[in-house]
């Protein structure tokens, strides 16, 4: 595995204390250095704050704070808003429910933790951080961000269309695909 893969940043946002350490040790013996633990999340951009390419996020008590009902889907919906190159492993500590298939749907991954090897762990954040890491897989979603904002923006069409002419040309310069508009 690439060097770079072993020095990403991973977040671990889960109040279970012992999976997590057990997770974390297992980790880190197999060479992941830059990892960081947060049981309670007290606002969405705590989430944001540590950068991570790779959220493991427990979908149960860890934001009940900000959003009693949804908890750490509110945390997922908003990590995938705000950041949607980040990759996130939605943990769950039995089963997910039938009644949140719609918001887990925005997760990379669900794992249930009780079914969860450590050998699988590894495997399984190897494979997350490729993807989070692979280039054209970074862009096309920061691209996919600046654009939704831009269309969001308060501008007129002309003004918009010249924005996203720009943004065009400098990506042709740089040797970075046009990105589908609409898409």
């Amino acid at each position: 595995m690439a060097t770079n893969l072993k020095n990403a940043k991973i977040l671990f946002i889960d109040d279970d204390e012992k999976a997590v350490g057990q997770y974390i040790t297992h980790l880190k013996d197999e060479g992941f250095s830059n990892i960081v633990h947060v049981a309670i999340i007290k606002t969405l951009n705590q989430a944001l704050a540590y950068e991570a390419d790779l959220i493991f996020l427990d979908i149960t008590g860890v934001a009940s704070a900000i959003d009693p009902v949804n908890d750490g889907l509110a945390v997922l919906r908003y990590v995938k808003n705000h950041a949607p190159w980040t990759r996130i492993v939605a943990l769950s500590g039995s089963q997910f429910y039938a009644d949140k298939a719609d918001d887990l749907a925005e997760a990379d991954v669900r794992v249930s933790k009780a079914s969860l090897s450590l050998a699988q762990l590894v495997t399984l954040t190897e494979d997350q951080l490729q993807e989070a890491l692979a280039p054209e897989n970074r862009n096309a979603k920061i691209l996919k961000l600046i654009y939704s904002q831009l269309d969001a923006a308060d501008l007129g069409f002309l003004k918009k269309r010249k924005v996203k002419k720009t943004i065009e040309a400098a990506l042709k310069n740089e040797g970075i695909p046009s990105f589908d508009w609409d898409g």
